[in-house]
């Protein structure tokens, strides 16, 4: 359990750091990196995470792309609701929504 712990914490940097490339890099190079990073993390980790990950990125004062970020959150929110998975999305806005 502690191996699995340990590869979930890395891989979450390693996702951080793509994050951190994305707002700090021109729209060019961030295109791509937007383009694949949700296919990538879904893979690895609860796409509820991943919402709440990606939501708080778009809204650090850091972040400079926020309009990649906001293409990440459409093709997770998209490839949610592929799956049939439209019920987790109408969840996960209506807990966030009672932060508003």
């Amino acid at each position: 359990k502690q191996w699995y712990q340990r590869r979930v914490r890395g891989a979450m940097d390693k996702m951080r750091k793509i994050l951190d490339c994305v707002g700090q890099c021109c729209e060019v190079q961030a295109k791509p990196l937007a383009a694949v990073i949700c296919y990538l993390v879904t893979d690895f980790f609860p796409k509820e995470q991943m919402i709440n990950t990606f939501v708080s990125e778009f809204l650090s004062p850091r972040q400079e792309n926020r309009e990649m970020i906001a293409l990440i959150l459409h093709d997770l929110f998209q490839g949610i609701i592929e799956a049939g998975n439209f019920a987790q999305i109408a969840e996960w806005v209506l807990l966030v929504l009672r932060n508003f």
